[in-house]
Parts: C-alpha cells; sequence; structure tokens
C-alpha cells in the first residue's frame, strides 16, 4: 500500500504490529503516541539541511523571543553594521541591566527559557541559521518531507516504539535491520546533502 500520509503511516504500524490481527481500538490509539515518540527521536538525532531554518530576531532592549520549533542554533550575526557574529555566552550577562549606559553592539548572548539574553540592552536586528524540528504528523498535517522521502524509517521507528510482544524473533530481527538500514541510507543522503559525498567502505567503495 502507499505510505505517505499519516492516516496510511498509522495503518501500516497497526499491519506490522499484529500480522493478520485485527487491533482492539484502544490500542488503535496509541498508534499516534508511537509515531509521536518516533519523531521526537528523529528531532533528537536527525541532522539534514532540510531541518535548517533561517529567521529574524528582533531584539529589543537586548532580548529576543526564541523562534518556535527551535532545536539548537547554528549562527546569530547582526543584519547591520558591524554585522558581529553573536556567539554563546559561558559566562552571566551583566551588562544587560536597565543602567546600561554604554553603545557597543551585543557580542554574546544566552539562551534562557523561551527568551534569548543578549550581552548589552540594545535593540538591533539579527539573522539566526537554525535546526529545527521535523513537522509533526497529525490530521491536520498529514504528511512531511521525512515520511516522503523516507516512509520505512518512519515506519519501523514506530513500531519498535510500540507493543511488539506479539511479534516473533524472526519478525523483530527483520524489522531492527530493516529500520537501521533506512537510518543508514538517511545519513548517507545527508552527508550527501551536506558535502556531496557518500561515506567510505574502508576497502574504497561507497556504503
Amino acid at each position: 500500500m502507499a505510505l505517505s500520509t499519516f492516516a496510511e503511516l498509522k495503518t501500516s504500524v497497526a499491519a506490522w504490529l499484529k500480522p493478520n490481527t485485527t487491533i482492539p481500538s484502544a490500542e488503535t490509539t496509541l498508534i499516534a503516541d508511537y509515531i509521536r515518540m518516533a519523531e521526537a527521536k528523529f528531532n533528537r538525532t536527525l541532522m539534514h539541511p532540510l531541518m535548517e531554518m533561517e529567521a529574524t530576531l528582533t531584539v529589543t532592549s537586548g532580548s529576543a523571543p526564541v523562534p518556535a520549533e527551535l532545536l539548537n542554533v547554528i549562527t546569530i550575526q547582526l543584519t547591520q553594521a558591524p554585522y558581529t557574529i553573536i556567539t554563546p555566552s559561558q559566562a552571566p550577562l551583566l551588562a544587560a541591566t536597565a543602567g546600561y549606559a554604554g553603545s557597543n553592539s551585543p557580542r554574546e548572548y544566552k539562551w534562557l527559557g523561551e527568551t534569548f539574553k543578549f550581552d548589552t540592552p540594545m535593540s538591533v536586528s539579527a539573522a539566526i541559521r537554525y535546526r529545527r524540528t521535523i513537522p509533526a504528523l497529525s490530521d491536520g498535517n498529514t504528511t512531511n518531507w521525512l515520511l516522503t522521502r523516507f516512509p520505512d524509517m518512519y515506519l519501523f521507528e514506530s513500531v519498535l516504539n510500540g507493543d511488539t510482544r506479539l511479534l516473533d524473533d524472526e519478525q523483530m530481527t527483520v524489522i531492527n535491520a530493516r529500520n537501521e538500514r533506512a537510518h543508514e541510507e538517511f545519513n548517507d543522503w545527508a552527508r550527501l546533502s551536506h558535502m556531496g559525498i557518500l561515506k567510505q567502505r574502508p576497502s574504497g567503495g561507497v556504503v
């Protein structure tokens, strides 16, 4: 069957979890949770240019809101002279106080909860490049780029989050092997997208 939407993914997860068996409705409702757990792992572990975003930070009195769905910062840089790259601070930002009377542009920031705090309370504009979460699947958001390109990884990672007690050893071996292979292929694709190369085998071939 096709595997390109949230509904199709849930149907396939159910089929793999309980082959040739009708899953009780109470358990069927848990499949969306298995998919969410897979997505949580993807957000923790996957790296690809399609996860990278750019946005404008409007810094007001030394503070700016953290973009929604941000996982980690790649760079923050002023969009006006002197176009400084602003780096993470390793110390408390004591200069960013109401009594600050200087005119230096910010050079450091801290990520505090839902806010970026900068080392001067100036109001400036900055550009941020960051890694964002993969758009979560739902009834309202039925597909995303990862499901389109790697439906097998979505499927097998979700199955492994479910109740696999009724699967025999051979089935589990197949699921684990296919999941590992899907992750390897994703990593190959990410390397190719980032650097234009595939991972080299010791013998000189490619993985």
